[in-house]
């Protein structure tokens, strides 16, 4: 094992019980997810089974599992043909919460539906087969704000905080982080439901972490887009587009030319 694992092994037992950081606790309905590993047996098996990839179309078309299909996720409810069989839905690997109550909605519909656990992230740690271009898998486990903020209620998501020095204002955005920089952490190996995200300051230089996370959980692992700055931007448009028109706009001037007041 890498020392600088055993040597913070303390925050490896932290991280497990450390709750979610936002407002309520909240689980994942992991009755609703099925394994990579599960799936590959019956299709060796030549059980009859839809993988849904629901990825955007661009993504879908770099690299999929063969045989797998490229619908939107709101859409499947739409595809009658796909109720002859069981559906699995094949995501990215992180952020459950709305393709779970979509799934559960497809359910109700008669879709005998469920959702790849660990998405197309551990289907690649398990073996399992991906056509197209063999560099584009690394580009799951990037996040973005928006992903972030909708699992922050998620109690099986584990955020560190890399950046070099904390403050009030990231604890404020997330206060319930682990701040370890320098990689100074130790992630959880057992339980496969959990999620870690990792950010820093400008979600730059993310190399120097990946190379000190052992291969066994790197499926599980994901990188906040644009650091904390990123995430404050987000957080603040998310609070502007909550206020009225007249607390969001201000009178600049007036244009010269139609003698109207402009508006910014």
């Amino acid at each position: 094992m890498n020392p600088l694992f055993k040597k913070f092994a303390l925050i490896l037992l932290a991280g497990f019980l450390i709750p979610s950081w936002g407002q309520a606790s909240q689980k994942y309905d992991v009755t609703l997810l099925i394994s990579a590993t599960t799936i590959m047996q019956k299709i060796k098996q030549n059980k009859r089974i839809f993988l849904v990839d629901i990825r955007h179309q661009k993504e879908f078309n770099q690299f999929k599992i063969p045989g797998s299909i490229n619908i939107p996720l709101s859409f499947i409810k739409t595809k009658s043909f796909l109720k002859t069989n069981p559906v699995v839905i094949v995501h990215k690997g992180f952020g459950y919460s709305s393709i779970i109550e979509q799934v559960k909605g497809l359910r109700q519909k008669g879709f005998d539906a469920k959702i790849l656990k660990g998405g197309l992230l551990a289907w690649k740690q398990k073996g399992g087969a991906l056509e197209g271009d063999p560099f584009s898998p690394e580009k799951l486990n990037s996040i973005t704000p928006k992903m972030l903020f909708m699992e922050k209620d998620y109690d099986q998501v584990t955020v560190i905080n890399a950046c070099e020095k904390s403050s009030k204002k990231i604890k404020s955005l997330i206060p319930k982080a682990i701040h370890a920089p320098k990689n100074q952490w130790a992630l959880p190996k057992n339980d496969d439901m959990r999620c870690v995200v990792i950010f820093n300051e400008t979600g730059k230089d993310y190399d120097r972490f990946k190379k000190d996370i052992p291969k066994i959980i790197q499926h599980r692992v994901f990188y906040l887009q644009g650091g904390i700055q990123a995430y404050q931007k987000f957080i603040n448009f998310q609070l502007l587009a909550n206020k009225p028109k007249s607390q969001r706009t201000k009178e600049i001037g007036h244009c010269e030319p139609c003698k109207k007041k402009e508006i910014q």
